[in-house]
């Protein structure tokens, strides 16, 4: 982090003060950590953005009401599988599959797979 804030700010001290500065990705186990400067000329401020993006697990989708079961699906969802991935991930059957779905949505009060998996995200501590 240290060696990356150096070669900024010597970006920053030289010609090239519209230049966008490169970001620093750090990759960890659960996710990754990006870390982008961000200049202002005209007050010489340099600030530091943070972006944690962290990798989504099946537990992240369960919530009052849900089976595991439901949350597993729920999570596949919110990865872009269709019903058909899904079955075959899960070893079930897509009427099966489909039917969770049905289940999910009439518990968590939606109606499409995007709800469905932002009502999910939206749970405190996400």
């Amino acid at each position: 982090m240290r060696a990356y804030l150096d070669s900024q700010s010597r970006t920053v001290d030289g010609p090239d003060y519209y230049e966008p500065l490169r970001p620093l990705e750090l990759e960890g186990r659960d996710g990754k950590l990006r870390v982008s400067v961000s200049f202002r000329s005209h007050t010489d401020d340099l600030t530091l953005i943070l972006e944690e993006h962290r990798d989504r697990a099946v537990d992240d989708f369960h919530m009052p009401g849900l089976t595991r079961r439901e949350a597993e699906i729920l999570f596949w969802i919110s990865k872009g599988k269709t019903d058909s991935d899904v079955a075959a991930i899960c070893s079930i059957s897509v009427r099966t599959v489909q039917k969770h779905v049905e289940n999910v949505f009439v518990k968590l009060g939606v109606e499409t797979r995007t709800a469905a998996v932002m009502t999910a995200l939206d749970q405190p501590g996400l």
